[in-house]
């Protein structure tokens, strides 16, 4: 995604007044702190987010993710996670695991991408967690760091 393409409104919800952070501020006065940091920090990091609908088909990828695989975020939209990527394993099964019980889980995803590597196959640590909405299960969000050795861009 970019500035072309935001993501969309559900991922960064603009509230008609700022939110009051909880946390014990320095000066003994509360913080405000807009959704606009987080949209800084998703969309910034270069670690790879994802988020799947419960039938576990694209939702939104952050710009990190579209750099490492070579695909554009728009063809993600919509598809499911071996329909764009075939050659990266799908992990389908921990996804309706953690959608099942809520427990997060981390995976290693491996795999060839189309952005040219040093190294014939990619693997990623992934973390992925269950995102709820109202108390009703709505999607899984997968946040990765790379674990290839020798090639920076993975």
């Amino acid at each position: 995604m970019n500035a072309a393409h935001l993501p969309p409104p559900w991922l960064f919800p603009q509230p008609e007044t700022p939110w009051t952070m909880t946390s014990t501020p320095l000066v003994g006065e509360t913080e405000t702190c807009e959704c606009g940091f987080l949209r800084q920090i998703i969309e910034g990091t270069s670690a790879p987010v994802i988020i799947l609908d419960e039938h576990l088909r694209y939702l939104y990828v952050n710009p990190a993710w579209a750099h490492v695989t070579g695909v554009p975020a728009t063809t993600f939209l919509g598809k499911k996670f071996g329909e764009v990527l075939p050659d990266v394993q799908s992990p389908d099964t921990i996804l309706i695991e953690v959608l099942a019980d809520g427990q997060p889980r981390e995976v290693t995803l491996t795999g060839t991408t189309h952005n040219p590597a040093r190294v014939d196959r990619r693997l990623w640590r992934t973390v992925f967690h269950r995102l709820e909405s109202r108390g009703r299960v709505i999607r899984v969000c997968g946040i990765c760091v790379a674990a290839t050795r020798g090639d920076p861009r993975t």
